[in-house]
C-alpha cells in the first residue's frame, strides 16, 4: 500500500524523515478505515498516487508562505488529506482541520499525535460554526460542490482572504451552477494543473476562490 520505496519514487523530493510519517499516516489508514470510512476500499490501494501525490502536488500552491502567515485550514479534513500532508511538509505552518464528523475529527486528532505534528488544530465541527471572519487562508479537497462550498464558506472567510479548492476535471460545471450573485462575494479562478499518476491519470485543478466583498 504504502512504504519507502514507493514513496521515494512517488515523492523524490521530500526528506526520509516526511516519507517515514506518510508511511505510518498511510499504516493509520489502513488501520482506521473499515471503522470510520475514510476512503472507499477500492482507493486502499491507490493511497499514494490518489491521495497522497495530489496533496502534495496541490499544495504547493501554499510555497510562497511563510511563518508569519496565519493559519492555515483545511476545510471538510476528513482523512487528512491534503491538511495532514501539508502539516508535515510545512512545520513552519499552522494548519487547523476542520470537519464536522466526530469520528474523523478524532481520527485527525489520532494522526497528528501519531505522527508527532505540534502545528496541527483539530476543529470538530461545520465551517458554518467558526466566527466571522475567522479565516485568511484555507483549502478544501472534497467537502462540497462549488456552489454549496461558496455559501457556507461566506462568513467564515474574511474579505481578501483565499480558499483553494481541489478539484476534478468537473470543476467547471460546478462553477457554471453558481448563483450570479455569488461573484458579488468571490473571485474563482484556476490557477493549478496537473495529472496523477495513478490508473486513470486523473486530470486535477486548483481553483482559486478569493473574497472580494
Amino acid at each position: 500500500m504504502c512504504d519507502i520505496k514507493t514513496l521515494s519514487k512517488a515523492l523524490p523530493g521530500v526528506s526520509s524523515e516526511a516519507r517515514g510519517q506518510f508511511v505510518r499516516y498511510c499504516d493509520l489508514i489502513k488501520k482506521y478505515n473499515l471503522r470510520m470510512n475514510l476512503i472507499s476500499r477500492s482507493a486502499l490501494s491507490e493511497v499514494v498516487p490518489k491521495h497522497l501525490v495530489d496533496s502534495y502536488l496541490g499544495i504547493q500552491v501554499l510555497e510562497h508562505l511563510n511563518a508569519e502567515a496565519p493559519p492555515v485550514f483545511d476545510f471538510g479534513s476528513g482523512n487528512g488529506f491534503p491538511g495532514i500532508v501539508a502539516a508535515v511538509l510545512r512545520p513552519d505552518l499552522n494548519f487547523i482541520l476542520v470537519d464536522r464528523d466526530q469520528r474523523k475529527a478524532e481520527f485527525l486528532k489520532i494522526a497528528y499525535s501519531h505522527l508527532g505534528l505540534s502545528n496541527v488544530e483539530v476543529h470538530p465541527g461545520n465551517i458554518t460554526d467558526l466566527g466571522d471572519s475567522t479565516c485568511l487562508l484555507a483549502m478544501s479537497r472534497a467537502m462540497a460542490p462549488i456552489p454549496r462550498f461558496l455559501l457556507e464558506a461566506r462568513s467564515c472567510v474574511g474579505v481578501g482572504g483565499k480558499v483553494f479548492l481541489f478539484k476534478g476535471e468537473n470543476w467547471t460545471t460546478e462553477l457554471s451552477e453558481c448563483s450570479p450573485q455569488m461573484f458579488d462575494y468571490w473571485s474563482v479562478k484556476m490557477v493549478k494543473e496537473y495529472k496523477l499518476p495513478d490508473k486513470g491519470e486523473s486530470e486535477r485543478f486548483i481553483v482559486e476562490c478569493l473574497r472580494i466583498e
